[in-house]
């Protein structure tokens, strides 16, 4: 929207000030985006075919998809439940101040059980005494840190859900009716018979069906020979099935950020 207000000699500026954006920021970034094009074009990684390039540039549910890809291993998991948010590493988090999703009026724990999923990227974390505050922060769900994080997926057995692993199936539920499932002896039960693992490292480990585990795993396996056959080959051309799972990648993504209500 910027770009276009700039392309047409309209008022840019008056637009940054309304929507809290640095113009001399934003003139950088775009300074960036183009020297990082060139360079990828020189490399013959990508054409010039802006239009291509573009396909989903406006599709926010792949955007963060690519950012969470790229921030790894910056990702925080949020308990709503108990309102707190934490990483391997920090037992303690809350969003910075100049983030989105900071709410002043809210507190801290009755914004974190008020967010619509457990997981929080971040692309800078700052320290203060024993509290970290996290900046540059985007929600994504559980099924976008799945396909996206790290480089492999690793099936175990079912064990206990217990309040280490998020559950990829339980949207519909609220938090105090998914702790009495799991808390059942018969729904443990059944939930040992049919449901399996999913981890990706300590902190990213995610519970889901046997079948939905299987696709989840088959899906990230294919864009990773798709991306790993894309680096290995300057002249690498996309087939009509590349460009399918690219296209059922992005739908897959799409429907789940709805189910959320995630905003675009």
């Amino acid at each position: 929207m910027w770009l276009n207000l700039k392309s047409t000699q309209q008022n840019d500026r008056k637009f940054c000030e309304e929507h809290f954006i640095s113009k001399n920021h934003i003139e950088h970034v775009r300074g960036i985006r183009k020297q990082i094009l060139g360079y990828l074009e020189q490399s013959d990684l990508v054409s010039k075919n802006q239009n291509q390039l573009n396909e989903n540039s406006e599709n926010w549910s792949v955007l963060k998809a690519v950012i969470c890809s790229g921030l790894y291993p910056f990702i925080a998991r949020i308990e709503r439940q108990r309102g707190s948010m934490y990483t391997e590493i920090d037992s303690k988090l809350t969003f910075h101040m100049s983030s989105v999703l900071f709410m002043k009026k809210e507190g801290y724990k009755a914004t974190l059980r008020k967010l619509p999923v457990e997981w929080a990227v971040f692309e800078e974390k700052n320290r203060v005494g024993r509290l970290s505050m996290l900046k540059c922060n985007t929600l994504v769900s559980s099924l976008t840190v799945s396909l996206t994080s790290g480089s492999s997926l690793l099936e175990d057995e079912y064990i206990n859900a217990g309040n280490s692993k998020t559950n990829l199936d339980n949207s519909g539920w609220d938090d105090d009716e998914w702790e009495d499932f799991c808390d059942d002896q018969e729904g443990l039960m059944m939930m040992e018979k049919n449901y399996k693992n999913l981890k990706i490292d300590g902190l990213l480990k995610f519970s889901t069906s046997k079948d939905d585990a299987k696709i989840i795993s088959e899906l990230k396996s294919r864009l990773n020979s798709l991306i790993n056959r894309f680096l290995a080959d300057r002249k690498f051309k996309f087939s009509s099935a590349d460009n399918e799972l690219v296209s059922a990648f992005a739908k897959i993504l799409e429907t789940e950020d709805a189910r959320f209500k995630l905003k675009k």
